[in-house]
């Protein structure tokens, strides 16, 4: 599993990185992306 959290600036970026691994045959749930600010985005990371 990973979790990736994209800086803001760059988020679009990573969304598609991932929409990549979906058509590559990754399962759900390998490839994760957690878009945000930091303190929100990573709060949530934290807490899960």
């Amino acid at each position: 599993t990973c979790v990736v959290k994209p800086a803001e600036q760059t988020s679009m970026s990573t969304i598609r990185i991932a929409e990549l691994a979906i058509e590559a045959g990754i399962p759900d749930g390998v490839f994760n992306v957690v878009p945000g600010f930091g303190p929100t985005a990573g709060a949530a990371i934290g807490l899960h």
